[in-house]
């Protein structure tokens, strides 16, 4: 376990699989075991103010496993702004983003995205594609509120360095942002109007205006004219995807049978950054009716796989069993 000042410090790589862990060391224990067994990229830890004792338990790890990481602290900040930070100033050619709270079980992935960039020289990355889709009824909206833009999968995605850093330079970003469109030209009436989207009973009120959404802002999102979505959903990493795009770039999608291949308890360190003025509406049944996953939920699960995949069981001062 090899400590870093800064960024700029870090040992440079050709490819470095980077894992940001925000006080989830169980979840960021399996995603570090299955980068050390599934690739061979040389990982670095980045802990965020953790207050779960993650650098003693890592250290501990080290010691008693004796495998080799690198390890950084940072402020907790929001998850593009890391990533900005990141391909700021990352000292690799590529780097390959590992979500603290997924498993690589084969690596049949890595090497699969591995082998698409040596063959495309012009796909800025290579991974799995989400979207673009609609957001409705599914998660107890109207039909057709929100709209989905497309992005490459951030919880496990390998991407070109330069390619990111060039557009970095010209003012894009991993930002993720949520325009609503409902009112479009008193964009702060409508951005009001959506908190009814975060309220239980209310999230399937819809306040129709006619028209095509505006496109000053949103023309590289692509979004259909009709209907017209209530908001456009640019998750992490989806204004910069499409930015790429947009300068030529291609993005290399793995086939569709290499999901199985990959472990993700979705939402864990979501849930444990959750803000209390949302753990108390959830308390009062007042928030949205979609769960997030914690860590206790999967730590059976998590614990099963550390013993059984990786040979790692209680890890403590005194020792491992």
């Amino acid at each position: 376990m090899r400590h870093w000042p800064t960024l700029r410090d870090v040992a440079f790589a050709g490819t470095r699989a980077v894992i940001i862990n925000c006080g989830t060391k169980w979840v960021t224990t399996l995603a570090l075991m299955s980068v050390l067994h599934r690739t061979s990229y040389p990982p670095l830890l980045i802990n965020c103010e953790s207050t779960d004792g993650s650098r003693e338990h890592f250290t501990r790890l080290a010691e008693l496993k004796g495998i080799e990481f690198d390890w950084l602290e940072w402020p907790l900040r929001p998850h593009p702004v890391a990533l900005d930070e990141l391909f700021d100033n990352v000292r690799a050619d590529r780097v390959l983003l590992v979500d603290s709270d997924l498993e690589i079980v084969s690596a049949a992935v890595p090497t699969a995205m591995e082998r698409a960039l040596d063959s495309m020289p012009h796909a800025y990355g290579a991974g799995f594609r989400h979207g673009p889709a609609w957001i409705g009824t599914d998660r107890g909206m109207h039909a057709n509120a929100g709209y989905y833009v497309e992005r490459m999968w951030i919880p496990l995605v390998l991407l070109r360095t330069d390619a990111v850093r060039t557009a970095r330079k010209q003012g894009v970003s991993f930002l993720n942002e949520r325009p609503f469109t409902d009112i479009p030209h008193f964009p702060w009436l409508a951005r009001l109007l959506g908190l009814r989207y975060r309220i239980r009973g209310l999230r399937r009120l819809r306040f129709p205006v006619p028209g095509r959404v505006e496109r000053s802002d949103l023309l590289l999102a692509r979004i259909p004219s009709a209907p017209r979505p209530s908001f456009v959903e640019f998750d992490t990493g989806a204004k910069l995807h499409l930015a790429m795009l947009g300068c030529g770039w291609t993005f290399s999608e793995l086939p569709l049978n290499l999901w199985g291949e990959v472990n993700h308890y979705h939402g864990v360190t979501r849930a444990e950054r959750a803000s209390f003025v949302r753990h108390a509406l959830k308390k009062l049944r007042l928030a949205t009716t979609e769960t997030e996953t914690t860590q206790e939920h999967v730590m059976a699960d998590v614990r099963r796989r550390l013993a059984d995949v990786y040979g790692i069981g209680e890890i403590s001062k005194t020792g491992s069993t």
